[in-house]
């Protein structure tokens, strides 16, 4: 039986709000970035793309960062 191709989706209303994301995540990654090496002059690119690894993976996240914007409720398990 032969194989159907699937065409991806393409609903662009879907599509903008992820590629929004996806863009203030490199200007994020690419401001780090410069301020890392402002911060370490003396610190060579690999040096500076460790701490930006590090950075990204290690960062600590605010307590109140999700809120349920219906009603307004903390739902991270934070006092309000």
């Amino acid at each position: 039986m032969p194989r159907q191709s699937r065409e991806p989706i393409r609903d662009p209303e879907a599509d903008s709000p992820l590629r929004q994301v996806m863009e203030l995540f490199e200007v994020a990654e690419l401001m780090m970035r410069a301020n890392l090496r402002r911060r370490h002059p003396e610190e060579n690119a690999e040096q500076i793309e460790d701490r930006l690894r590090h950075w990204l993976v290690d960062r600590p996240w605010p307590e109140r960062v999700v809120r349920d914007s219906a009603n307004s409720q903390d739902i991270t398990g934070g006092a309000r």
